[in-house]
């Protein structure tokens, strides 16, 4: 949204240059914004197709690969949220759902990469147990205990640790009380996020899982994986905050709208990884 100009007492007794500056800042802004949202469905498309044609270890070839690991990372993505609101209540003692309850830190950040990576573990083996469709290698549970593991360090570097205290990235790069993040800013958080969230993960459970027959083809189809799905979950998570920042700059440290952002990147999250550990 525009800044409308302000009046010389409103502006400061200031020029308005400082008022067209920002304009033009706020134009950069919405280009930059718009440009993502049409990248994002290129990357999208890109980085689905990557997966479902890539080399997997199911019976399920093409598309129906990519219905049943999109609709796995649904239930999935319902996994995360009740396991969240459940760490929140009983280790944050709150109660306010995935995203609102205020930055993690220590066991609590732990427990948000248990409530991100249970699901993982546990809700693709009871979708083939069910439905005696193979769709997971024999050692799914010794690649997701290193998941696990990964992820919950992981989430230490993001979020930091009280004692010791300890920064994480997340504190350096998007504090808290940043009053008025530019889109920048949170993209370029959301980025971070792709990085340690699906190297922590998909790019673990992949490695461990073919541990056996380990080979340099094997790891560059492990990258693969992380960086088609990290892709996936990046621009997603960015297009929210361009849809987000686009109404008004403040929705960005706004507590409903930081829920609001937290639940969606939450579901586009646990989808991404998904097809990154299925696929």
């Amino acid at each position: 949204m525009r800044r409308p100009p302000p009046t010389p007492r409103e502006n400061g007794g200031k020029s308005f240059s400082g008022c067209r500056v920002a304009n033009i800042r706020d134009d950069i802004e919405l280009a930059g914004g718009v440009a993502t949202l049409l990248s994002a469905t290129a990357a999208a498309v890109v980085g689905s197709w990557a997966l479902i044609t890539a080399p997997g270890g199911n019976m399920l070839e093409g598309y129906d690969r990519g219905i049943t690991a999109f609709a796995i990372g649904l239930l999935a993505a319902g996994g995360y949220g009740i396991l969240w609101a459940i760490a929140e209540k009983v280790i944050l003692h709150t109660q306010h759902g995935p995203g609102i309850g205020g930055l993690p830190k220590g066991l609590e950040a732990i427990a948000l990469s248990l409530a991100t990576t249970l699901p993982l573990t546990f809700i693709p083996w009871l979708w083939q147990f069910f439905t005696s469709t193979r769709i997971l290698f024999p050692g799914h549970f010794q690649a997701c205990a290193a998941m696990i593991v990964a992820a919950g360090l992981g989430h230490i570097i993001l979020y930091g640790t009280k004692k010791p205290p300890v920064k994480g990235i997340r504190f350096i790069l998007f504090p808290p009380e940043m009053e008025f993040p530019d889109w920048w800013t949170a993209t370029r958080m959301e980025f971070v996020y792709a990085l340690v969230h699906f190297f922590s993960t998909v790019f673990v459970y992949q490695i461990v899982l073919h541990l056996a027959d380990l080979s340099l083809p094997m790891i560059w189809n492990a990258f693969v994986k992380t960086i088609a799905s990290g892709l996936i979950f990046f621009f997603g998570a960015a297009t929210t905050v361009t849809v987000i920042r686009m109404g008004d700059p403040k929705r960005l440290t706004n507590p409903s709208w930081v829920g609001v952002r937290g639940i969606t990147n939450g579901i586009i999250l646990m989808i991404a990884l998904t097809f990154g550990i299925l696929m």
